[in-house]
């Protein structure tokens, strides 16, 4: 029976990449109905590489967790401020 190396053994061909998350402030999300929650969700989750989206109403903050090799922070903002909901970054990483 061969032994195999771990640092010789393949490595996987679906290898997945890395993530980063981003919270986005979003002063103008303010709906009681869940409305705006709902259009910031559908816009970004419509992205490719955004992987997982969390939003806080009580905070006006969303969390994304996503693939910056297919999107950026500033794609994001920018989706963000096309449907009326203006917002920054609060955190990055």
């Amino acid at each position: 029976m061969a032994s195999v190396d771990a640092a010789s053994a393949p490595l996987p061909v679906a290898a997945k990449s890395a993530t980063v998350t981003t919270v986005f402030k979003v002063p103008s999300m303010s709906c009681g109905d869940k409305a705006c929650e709902t259009a910031i969700y559908i816009a970004l989750h419509r992205l490719k590489g955004v992987d997982k989206i969390q939003i806080d109403d009580m905070a006006r903050t969303v969390t994304v967790t996503y693939d910056p090799k297919d999107v950026n922070a500033a794609t994001m903002l920018q989706t963000m401020q096309g449907i009326g909901y203006p917002a920054s970054v609060q955190q990055s990483g």
